[in-house]
């Protein structure tokens, strides 16, 4: 996710809201990301972006943190808070409340090269995420992108129950992120790019590049 640069330290009063708001929430998940906004005179425009369960292993990496962090065992909650021009993601896991310190700089290094048809297959597969998330397209992130050759039908994603033509398939491979989740979207030449849930652990061959 494209983050603008992050305050330090996280404000102490969004702190204590986010983690009130969470305690009540974790005894009805279904309502986790329902909630839109806190009904707090003082912070009325902070609002839950995204909640979604996650543990400390699967996000540390793109965790910049101000002091090092042990690790923590059990599994938590990446939330993202947006209050007025600034986003913020947290990790709660253990009573523990760890603030990721995004920079401006660290998306710059995380951005994906792309031609001009690599660019709007990625889009397209933002807009469609987008869609099924209920969120904006810019707020997901472009993990890679790249030209690929599917080395079958599937392009990439079998299904157990179908039957698929043994022949080489060009087209592309997008991965998008979002909250420390990724998604995997597939694409064959001329067609628009689907999310594939269970990729398959066979990675395809490298596609044609493009001049």
């Amino acid at each position: 996710m494209s983050m603008s640069r992050l305050p330090s330290p996280l404000p102490a009063a969004l702190i204590l809201i986010c983690c009130g708001a969470l305690t009540a929430q974790t005894q009805e998940p279904e309502k986790a990301t329902d909630e839109a906004s806190f009904a707090t005179p003082v912070l009325q425009r902070a609002e839950i972006v995204d909640v979604v369960p996650a543990t400390w292993a699967e996000i540390a990496e793109g965790c910049q943190t101000e002091q090092p962090v042990e690790p923590l065992e059990s599994p938590g909650r990446l939330v993202t808070v947006r209050a007025g021009n600034d986003t913020y993601r947290i990790f709660l896991s253990e009573g523990k409340v760890i603030h990721c310190m995004d920079t401006d700089e660290g998306a710059e290094q995380t951005a994906v090269p792309m031609d001009q048809g690599l660019r709007e297959i990625a889009e397209s597969a933002k807009s469609d995420l987008g869609q099924r998330l209920t969120i904006e397209p810019g707020e997901i992130q472009v993990l890679s992108a790249e030209r690929v050759t599917w080395r079958d039908s599937s392009a990439g994603c079998p299904e157990s129950d179908r039957m698929y033509m043994q022949v080489l398939t060009e087209g592309a491979r997008i991965i998008l992120g979002l909250s420390g989740v990724e998604y995997s979207y597939h694409q064959t030449t001329g067609g628009e790019p689907f999310l594939c849930e269970s990729p398959s652990t066979i990675d395809p061959l490298p596609g044609p590049e493009i001049q």
